[in-house]
């Protein structure tokens, strides 16, 4: 076991099983703006997609599975039997029972400290395409006595969340923790004045968006044709479907 892993946070019930209905808990669901979402069955596919995308991303960072463990985080209701594979390619896996995404951060924060890890980063499903160079400077900072690392998202809470050990056990983080999302705006900014009140020293990754949107998913597809972004590639081949 090495002393670092990221944990992929994979989306949706039944993550990458998938099913025929659309999730209750889609991300890509019920958009206030009608020309900027998403319809139909197609949805699950893009959701199966986004995470198949993720354990690639996470796998290809520097040092991942040799001096970096690598995890995933799943929900599913049918228990870790379906992702076999992933661990006998050298995932962890990890399994949290809450039911809202704070609990879902926090549990797995806590399982992974709980084996042994002195620092952990934890990985939105929803930037299939984030560069690399992003996940690995979070990584430095926290080998480099840094206490907390967050990637804020465009649209959206934070896409990454880091932490060490000590600073997870300390009373101060569990003042922070409920602030610390995802997908909520709200909490981005709370979260962000928390974290200067408190004096956590902190490091702030550049801005990145989640796909969740059409327009989003034609910004990935040029980008990665351009060479700017990560691959993302099975991400991709759902726009033919979806835009």
């Amino acid at each position: 076991m090495n002393r670092e892993i990221i944990v992929g946070i994979l989306t949706g019930r039944d993550d990458l099983l998938g099913h025929d209905d659309l999730p209750d808990r889609c991300d890509h669901k019920d958009r206030s703006d009608p020309n900027q979402q998403f319809d139909g069955r197609t949805l699950c596919s893009l959701c199966r997609n986004i995470n198949r995308d993720l354990p690639i991303l996470v796998a290809k960072v520097r040092g991942a599975r040799a001096t970096i463990d690598v995890g995933l985080s799943v929900t599913t209701e049918e228990g870790l039997s379906p992702y076999e594979p992933y661990r006998r390619a050298g995932f962890r896996l990890f399994k949290p029972s809450g039911t809202t995404e704070i609990d879902r951060i926090t549990e797995s924060f806590q399982e992974a400290f709980a084996r042994g890890y002195e620092s952990v980063v934890l990985l939105f499903h929803g930037v299939p395409n984030l560069p690399l160079s992003y996940i690995e400077q979070a990584l430095v900072f926290l080998r480099e006595e840094g206490e907390v690392v967050l990637g804020p998202l465009k649209n959206g809470g934070f896409y990454l969340i880091g932490c060490t050990q000590k600073t997870f056990n300390s009373e101060c983080f569990s003042e922070l923790l409920p602030n610390l999302s995802f997908c909520n705006k709200g909490r981005k900014k709370e979260a962000l004045k928390k974290i200067d009140a408190l004096g956590i020293h902190l490091s702030l990754l550049p801005e990145w968006y989640q796909v969740k949107t059409p327009s989003d998913l034609k910004r990935l597809c040029e980008e990665r044709g351009n060479g700017i972004v990560w691959n993302g590639r099975w991400t991709q081949h759902t726009s033919d479907d979806l835009i």
